[in-house]
């Protein structure tokens, strides 16, 4: 049985607490989704270059490749996602909840524009930002582990003389796109999201709140700088072992801030709302 349907994109949908016409919101959110599949096409593209660069003598090929496999992927797989937003889009049924036929709220497709299912039909499976935020935790733990396996895959290599393969290619593939992902994930965590309510419902928390959003920034230059010392190490060893020592300097940084957030959101509604006694 088909989801419900509507012949145009609802006026009636209420305007942003933030101003501005629906109509003008919805296309902003189609141009970002347009402007994401071009950027996640060019990707797969020089991912998949890299890897028909690798030499296939190389022992190291197959997890070199494996990895890469996965980023590809994943990549198709948010272009796939894309696209059925951009069909939904087309055949006006973009703010159309598939499950009871109401509408998505506009703030909720503009945080997260592939819910395909209002807040009320989506309670076993959320699709908002707690669901997306809790996504890219994961992805960039990951990434963080995937990386500690190269880089010190490229040191041994380095250090037995060595030339550079593919474990190198793919931990600047890694590296850069976490460099691309690290501040949207950033940008969401500091816009509308669990910190902002978090210190809504608990304004004693906002200097500690303030002070965990400042080391953002520091967080995506100490990356871009690890990526660059990467790029131009070359075989030395004593160059791979400081970028080693570096990310391992990143990584905890980065691993102990995002425990520091989540702790701080739990004491803000765990102790402002408490608990039923």
């Amino acid at each position: 049985m088909e989801g419900p349907t509507r012949a145009h994109f609802p006026i009636r949908t209420p305007l942003s607490p933030r101003g501005g016409q629906p109509e003008i919101r919805f296309q902003a959110i189609r141009g970002s989704l347009v402007d994401l599949r071009g950027r996640l096409r060019r990707r797969v593209e020089e991912v998949e270059c890299e890897l028909a660069g690798l030499s296939e003598r190389d022992s190291c090929l197959p997890r070199a490749a494996a990895i890469i496999d996965e980023l590809i992927r994943g990549a198709r797989r948010e272009i796939a996602v894309i696209e059925s937003s951009l069909r939904r889009m087309a055949n006006h049924e973009f703010d159309c909840c598939m499950a009871c036929g109401g509408t998505i709220p506009l703030e909720q497709l503009t945080l997260f524009p592939y819910a395909v299912n209002c807040e009320k039909c989506s309670a076993g499976f959320p699709l908002g930002y707690a669901d997306k935020l809790h996504v890219q935790h994961l992805q960039i733990r990951h990434s963080l582990k995937t990386l500690s396996e190269l880089i010190e895959s490229v040191v041994v290599g380095c250090a037995l003389g060595e030339a550079l393969g593919p474990d190198w290619a793919v931990a600047l593939i890694v590296l850069e796109d976490l460099k691309r992902d690290l501040p949207e994930h950033f940008a969401l965590e500091e816009r509308d999201g669990h910190m902002v309510s978090a210190i809504a419902v608990a304004p004693r928390f906002h200097r500690n709140a303030a002070q965990l959003i400042a080391q953002h920034a520091d967080f995506c230059d100490r990356l871009t700088l690890l990526l660059s010392h990467a790029r131009e190490a070359g075989t030395s060893f004593q160059s791979w072992a400081r970028v080693q020592q570096d990310f391992f300097r990143l990584s905890a940084d980065l691993l102990e801030h995002e425990r520091a957030e989540n702790d701080l959101i739990s004491r803000a509604y765990n102790e402002d709302i408490g608990t039923p006694g």
